[in-house]
Protein backbone atom coordinates (compact mmCIF):
# COMPACT_ATOMS: atom_id res chain seq x y z
CA UNK A 1 0.00 0.00 0.00
CA UNK A 2 1.32 3.30 -0.97
CA UNK A 3 1.83 5.93 1.40
CA UNK A 4 0.28 9.23 -0.03
CA UNK A 5 2.22 12.16 2.17
CA UNK A 6 -0.63 14.80 3.10
CA UNK A 7 1.09 18.29 2.59
CA UNK A 8 -0.17 21.34 1.55
CA UNK A 9 1.86 24.31 -0.23
CA UNK A 10 0.51 26.51 2.83
CA UNK A 11 2.27 24.19 4.96
CA UNK A 12 5.95 24.91 3.72
CA UNK A 13 6.04 27.78 6.50
CA UNK A 14 9.98 28.30 6.41
CA UNK A 15 12.39 29.54 4.30
CA UNK A 16 15.85 27.20 3.72
CA UNK A 17 19.07 27.07 1.26
CA UNK A 18 19.78 23.91 0.06
CA UNK A 19 23.73 24.05 -0.48
CA UNK A 20 26.07 21.64 -2.52
CA UNK A 21 29.59 20.72 -1.12
CA UNK A 22 32.26 22.56 -3.34
CA UNK A 23 35.68 22.14 -3.31
CA UNK A 24 38.41 24.74 -4.59
CA UNK A 25 42.37 24.77 -4.22
CA UNK A 26 43.72 27.33 -1.72
CA UNK A 27 47.00 29.98 -2.88
CA UNK A 28 49.09 26.45 -1.47
CA UNK A 29 47.16 23.96 -4.02
CA UNK A 30 45.33 22.07 -0.81
CA UNK A 31 41.71 21.35 -0.89
CA UNK A 32 39.21 23.60 0.26
CA UNK A 33 35.44 23.22 1.08
CA UNK A 34 33.41 25.62 0.83
CA UNK A 35 29.64 25.59 0.39
CA UNK A 36 27.35 27.11 -2.67
CA UNK A 37 23.53 27.89 -2.90
CA UNK A 38 22.09 24.66 -4.87
CA UNK A 39 18.60 26.64 -4.09
CA UNK A 40 16.50 28.34 -1.72
CA UNK A 41 13.04 27.21 -1.05
CA UNK A 42 9.90 26.72 1.01
CA UNK A 43 10.03 23.78 3.30
CA UNK A 44 7.85 22.16 6.35
CA UNK A 45 10.26 21.26 8.99
CA UNK A 46 9.29 18.38 11.84
CA UNK A 47 10.99 17.07 14.50
CA UNK A 48 14.69 17.95 15.41
CA UNK A 49 15.18 18.58 19.36
CA UNK A 50 18.56 19.01 19.84
CA UNK A 51 19.79 16.17 21.37
CA UNK A 52 23.48 15.39 20.87
CA UNK A 53 27.16 13.66 20.60
CA UNK A 54 30.36 15.38 20.52
CA UNK A 55 33.12 14.18 18.30
CA UNK A 56 36.74 15.95 16.80
CA UNK A 57 37.10 16.75 13.36
CA UNK A 58 40.19 18.36 12.00
CA UNK A 59 41.08 19.82 15.58
CA UNK A 60 37.19 21.13 16.16
CA UNK A 61 34.79 20.12 18.34
CA UNK A 62 31.54 19.19 16.06
CA UNK A 63 28.39 18.54 18.08
CA UNK A 64 26.16 16.35 15.96
CA UNK A 65 22.52 15.40 17.17
CA UNK A 66 21.17 11.89 17.19
CA UNK A 67 17.01 13.15 16.71
CA UNK A 68 16.41 13.63 13.06
CA UNK A 69 15.06 16.44 11.37
CA UNK A 70 12.41 15.89 8.52
CA UNK A 71 12.65 18.70 5.76
CA UNK A 72 9.93 18.29 3.19
CA UNK A 73 10.07 20.41 0.10
CA UNK A 74 8.67 20.76 -3.97
CA UNK A 75 10.33 17.75 -5.55
CA UNK A 76 13.74 18.45 -6.94
CA UNK A 77 15.94 15.82 -8.38
CA UNK A 78 18.92 17.81 -8.06
CA UNK A 79 19.32 16.93 -4.08
CA UNK A 80 21.72 14.47 -2.72
CA UNK A 81 23.36 13.40 0.50
CA UNK A 82 26.32 15.42 -0.61
CA UNK A 83 24.33 18.44 0.14
CA UNK A 84 23.57 20.26 3.28
CA UNK A 85 20.35 22.71 4.57
CA UNK A 86 20.72 25.80 6.14
CA UNK A 87 17.91 27.21 7.82
CA UNK A 88 18.43 30.36 10.03
CA UNK A 89 21.59 29.61 11.79
CA UNK A 90 21.33 25.78 11.73
CA UNK A 91 23.14 23.55 9.49
CA UNK A 92 21.44 19.91 8.61
CA UNK A 93 23.20 17.32 6.97
CA UNK A 94 21.54 15.38 4.74
CA UNK A 95 21.19 11.51 5.73
CA UNK A 96 18.61 10.44 3.55
CA UNK A 97 16.49 11.52 0.48
CA UNK A 98 13.18 10.06 -0.85
CA UNK A 99 10.23 10.84 -2.80
CA UNK A 100 7.18 9.43 -0.05
CA UNK A 101 5.09 8.78 -2.62
CA UNK A 102 6.97 6.39 -4.86
CA UNK A 103 8.17 8.30 -7.79
CA UNK A 104 4.51 11.10 -8.05
CA UNK A 105 7.62 13.28 -7.70
CA UNK A 106 5.67 16.57 -5.75
CA UNK A 107 7.57 15.89 -2.69
CA UNK A 108 10.78 15.30 -1.20
CA UNK A 109 11.77 14.43 2.05
CA UNK A 110 14.84 15.09 3.73
CA UNK A 111 16.13 13.50 6.95
CA UNK A 112 18.44 15.05 8.28
CA UNK A 113 21.11 15.50 11.22
CA UNK A 114 21.75 19.00 12.73
CA UNK A 115 25.64 19.56 13.24
CA UNK A 116 26.58 22.62 15.43
CA UNK A 117 30.35 23.94 15.41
Amino acid sequence: MKRWLNVHAGDLRETVRIEKRVVTKDAYGADVETWALRAEVRAMIEGGVFRGTEAFAYGQKIIQSDNPTRVTVRFRADVSVRDRVVWGERVLNIETVRDPESGRHRWLELICTEVQQ
